[in-house]
Parts: C-alpha cells; structure tokens; sequence
C-alpha cells in the first residue's frame, strides 16, 4: 500500500490488485475496463452491486478515477494528461 501512496498515479484495469488503491484516499489512480465479460464486471452485475455506470466510485478522491473505457493506448494517453494537469495544479 506504501508503494501505491507514493506512486505519482497508479494505472490498472478492475482487478483485485486496484481495490486497495479504490479504497486509500491516499492514493492517486486510475482504473480502465470497469466492463468486461467476466460474469462479476458486465454492465447487468455492476448495476446489481450498486455502482453507477460511467461514475467513479462515490467516495472517490479527484485524484481517483474509473473509466469506463478499454485500455487503449489513445485512452491512457488522454487520461493520464488529464489527471496530471489536476495533480500538477493541486485541484
């Protein structure tokens, strides 16, 4: 969890692993492929467990974010400036 906390931004797809950066408000991240096809992640499962589809997690810091899009590198790119100019102005 340290090495999570220190990270400048931690980038991951919905896995185990990322549940701890989801529930540190110290850490900064963000977690592509919320949907997939694995019976857990469809679109029908998440509604079930509560989450809305397109949001981030309602306790999340700004400086954690889910997307709700495929790991592509054109996504990555774009969200990784977006959320480095928030963390560079500290907002």
């Amino acid at each position: 969890m340290a090495l999570y906390e220190r990270a400048y931004l931690n980038l991951g797809v919905n896995s185990g692993p990322m549940g701890l950066c989801w529930l540190n408000a110290r850490s900064r991240d963000l977690t592509f492929k919320i949907i997939t096809a694995a019976p857990q992640t469809t679109k029908a499962s998440m509604r079930h467990y509560g989450f809305e589809i397109g949001k981030s997690l309602p306790f999340a810091t700004p400086y954690q974010r889910w997307v709700w899009e495929n790991d592509d590198l054109d996504v990555i790119e774009r969200e990784f400036a977006a959320m480095a100019a928030r963390i560079d102005r500290g907002a």
